[in-house]
């Protein structure tokens, strides 16, 4: 069942946490109450990719194009990689702007 596989989330500035599912914890390796308390998807992301990240989030919000589609790797508990595609909407929610989407891994990278 590929909708199984689907990190859910709902995000807003700085990529800070309103929802996840259960299954976007365990793609990074974490408990679903260890990755609320991460507050931002960009704790997820590898380190040297964050400003890419946080740049085409802080855009999407701002009103550059409404909808987010990229990857990037990002950074389990463990400290490995892996690569992940991301999805999003820009849509408001109680009078807050935020991104709803979904989030899945691609494949496993060295190092």
């Amino acid at each position: 069942d590929n909708f199984s596989s689907l990190g859910i989330y709902i995000i807003y500035s700085k990529g800070n946490f309103l929802y996840v599912n259960p299954k976007m914890a365990e793609i990074f390796g974490y408990s679903f109450g260890e990755l609320i308390s991460r507050q931002s998807l960009l704790q997820v992301v590898a380190e040297d990719k964050r400003k890419f990240v946080d740049e085409r989030i802080t855009n999407c919000l701002q009103g550059q194009g409404k909808n987010l589609y990229f990857t990037f790797p990002g950074q389990c508990k463990d400290g490995s990689r892996i690569n992940v595609e991301i999805y999003g909407s820009r849509t408001k929610l109680y009078g807050k702007l935020v991104i709803i989407g979904a989030l899945r891994r691609l494949n496993h990278l060295s190092g």
